[in-house]
């Protein structure tokens, strides 16, 4: 499905799957739900497969439009024009699982023999359900798109991730989720300038924040504000920042001492745990898994065992959630 075009040259493309589910969440409870039954149980008369299929393709872009279940879409699109400058058309998909979810930038390659350049497209991935609450799809939406701005952004200077040579998958993880943080804390501080950051956000973000970044202890309160308050950074800053030794280390144990490797993921740092103590069973099942050679009496540093534990946290809340 298309919706009408932006401008001249940018136009929305939804997802037929996103469409639909989208249209059926809404319906259901609305005053027009039975005229919509009645309309849609129609279609499946139509004998041909595939005009049946068209049918309802048109059917439900049509309730889509008039339920106006784009306009947060658009209304976020409109506040980026820089976005809109460089990117060529915007594609909005259904994302099978919330950790799924996000903003994203793709290369085309025009069919015209004479384009030689490649065009952009927005790649933007939502549940259906985000789509029901234009308020929150809005906060949401601001924070994903101004990833997308800074992508686009030559004085960002971004690059795709690359994990750095014979780094393990944990250190991988770690340093990509160390990343992660610090690029959301500072758009989050960003949008708090302009009003746009939602309630209750900014605390989310830096208790994650002391989570990833645990080994600073009470000066991770410090660092989080220093990055949210910033006007300005660039990749390579935050990229060093991830890197920082300090940051992976934490301050010096008060007996002093050099940092130690961590078995797992090689990081310095000046408190290995003994993971018999500090480690559930469920936990040292899995590290052991990842690394068969790991013992508990080797232990592991303080990021690794957090990363661990948000693992397991995570594999317990998806277990709970409906197979939509």
């Amino acid at each position: 499905m298309t919706e009408p075009r932006v401008n001249q040259r940018f136009h929305i493309e939804y997802d037929p799957r996103l469409v639909e589910e989208a249209v059926l969440l809404r319906i259901a409870g609305d005053r027009e739900e039975k005229r919509f039954r009645r309309a849609r149980d129609l279609i499946y008369e139509v004998e041909n497969v595939e005009e049946r299929e068209d049918r309802f393709r048109e059917f439900h872009a049509e309730w889509f439009l008039r339920l106006r279940l784009g306009a947060a879409v658009r209304e976020a699109l409109a506040e980026r024009p820089a976005v809109m400058r460089q990117v060529r058309r915007c594609c909005v998909l259904r994302a099978p699982a919330a950790r799924e979810e996000g903003a994203d930038l793709h290369e085309l390659r025009d069919t015209a023999p004479r384009e030689s350049v490649a065009a952009t497209a927005l790649l933007i991935r939502l549940k259906p359900e985000r789509l029901l609450d234009s308020s929150a799809l809005q906060g949401w939406l601001r924070h994903e798109l101004t990833h997308i701005d800074d992508m686009l952004d030559p004085r960002f200077g971004y690059q795709r991730f690359v994990p750095p040579k014979e780094a393990s998958p944990v250190s991988t993880n770690l340093l990509r989720e160390r990343y992660r943080v610090l690029w959301d804390t500072w758009i989050d501080g960003r949008l708090s300038r302009r009003g746009w950051l939602p309630e209750g956000e900014r605390t989310k973000r830096l208790e994650e924040f002391i989570v990833i970044f645990s080994a600073l202890g009470q000066d991770a309160q410090q660092k989080f504000d220093e990055i949210f308050r910033s006007e300005f950074q660039t990749h390579a800053r935050l990229m060093a920042l991830a890197l920082d030794s300090r940051i992976q280390s934490g301050p010096a144990s008060a007996g002093g001492g050099r940092p130690q490797p961590c078995p797992l993921c090689r990081f310095p740092t000046y408190q290995i745990l003994d993971g018999g103590t500090a480690l559930p069973a469920e936990i040292m099942l899995q590290i052991q898994a990842d690394f068969p050679g790991w013992q508990p009496t080797h232990g592991c540093c303080q990021q690794c065992a957090d990363l661990y534990r948000a693992m397991e946290m995570s594999r317990a809340a998806e277990a709970l959630l409906p197979g939509i």
